[in-house]
């Protein structure tokens, strides 16, 4: 027996889109060299859109991304070639926008003699959604045939990090590199604009530089481009973030081995929030004595108001971490919420690949914060 997965995005016309579904198809091969030469021909609205082949072998898989919109049908017909014979079809799913959300199904065909069975998955969202136009931008990277600046990444382990990104934001990570500044400003791009974000690695990954919204180019450095992400941190995150970091740097390339070069000042988030974001005016703030609550405050305000906010922090005062004999500023959080701020400061926050809840007494408050940058659309 072998297999045969699909995984297809489609996107609908009508105000609803099927995501995902997997099809398998078990038989035995025919051909006598053990190998079946399989096509597949997808349709929408009865209109063939792709025709994909692959010669396979006994229990070999064939993972396959496809993007279309559609309105009313999607049939995924499989075939075998039977060249110089006439092509065999196997079976045909037939996928409609009715079908209902998180649906597992699974369908059977016995034609020219195989027995096959055919299970799959069907997610319903949005058409036109971020996440949905995120995914067809990834699927015109996946198919660009350029092999990238970036020699020593993998590419398919670049898009699977892209696609678990889009689907949560919050699993972005710096990891053990001193990256939070730009990790921070790429949670909140892919959380608000995951089309772009797909576009930043694609230009970055492609040509080494991307073009900003104000016509600047940002631009990487060649040790930057040749050299393989630190253990630790995904692919993903390592080009995307480093890059940011890189084209900021003006005396040197970016250096993984050196922490001074991965300061992210808030000046520079500022800019990132308005390069990247979109974001049209900057407040910046800075707190040496007196006036977290003050500057907490108008975080809460201008989040709670659909713009972002990043803050300037201690780490000692995150879980799992300790206080040193010095209070230092040394990380960027990114602000998601604050429920509570008299006698006790209650907030959430997103900071080293997740989302969670702070609790601090007023006093360790003080000593946790220490400044702001809000980015206002």
């Amino acid at each position: 027996m072998k297999s045969l997965f699909l995984s297809l995005i489609l996107v609908c016309a009508s105000n609803e889109t099927i995501p995902a579904h997997e099809l398998r198809v078990n038989t035995a091969a025919e051909d006598i060299l053990g190998r079946d030469e399989r096509e597949l021909r997808i349709f929408a609205d009865g209109a063939l859109k792709e025709t994909l082949r692959k010669d396979m072998t006994r229990g070999q898989a064939w993972d396959i991304a496809w993007t279309h919109s559609f309105t009313s049908v999607i049939n995924d017909e499989l075939w075998d070639q039977d060249s110089p014979d006439a092509d065999d079809h196997l079976g045909t799913l037939h996928v409609v926008p009715s079908q209902p959300s998180a649906l597992k199904a699974s369908a059977r065909f016995s034609r020219d003699g195989a027995a096959y069975e055919l299970s799959y998955f069907i997610r319903v969202a949005q058409s036109g959604s971020p996440k949905v136009k995120a995914t067809i931008a990834l699927r015109a990277f996946s198919d660009d045939p350029r092999p990238g600046v970036f020699t020593a990444i993998d590419k398919r382990k670049l898009f699977a990090d892209l696609k678990k990104r889009i689907e949560d934001p919050a699993l972005i990570s710096p990891s053990g590199e001193s990256l939070c500044g730009p990790s921070a400003v790429l949670y909140l791009l892919v959380k608000n604009d995951p089309e772009r974000y797909v576009e930043l690695a694609r230009d970055l990954y492609s040509d080494g530089q991307y073009r900003m919204d104000d016509g600047k180019t940002m631009k990487l450095g060649r040790r930057l481009r040749t050299g393989a992400e630190p253990k630790g941190i995904s692919p993903a995150d390592w080009m995307l973030a480093a890059s940011l970091r890189d084209a900021s740097n003006l005396a040197s390339d970016f250096d993984p081995g050196d922490r001074l070069s991965g300061i992210t000042l808030p000046g520079e988030i500022g800019e990132r929030m308005k390069d990247l974001l979109g974001c049209g005016r900057i407040e910046v703030d800075t707190i040496f004595l007196y006036g977290e609550k003050k500057e907490l405050e108008a975080a809460r305000d201008a989040v709670a108001s659909g713009n972002v906010a990043v803050l300037l922090v201690n780490t000692g005062y995150l879980p799992g971490r300790k206080t040193g004999s010095v209070n230092l500023a040394d990380h960027w959080i990114v602000l998601l919420s604050v429920s509570a701020s008299v006698n006790r400061t209650i907030f959430k926050i997103w900071s080293w690949g997740k989302e969670y809840d702070l609790n601090m007494s007023v006093e360790e408050f003080k000593h946790f914060m220490w400044g702001t940058v809000i980015g206002y659309y």
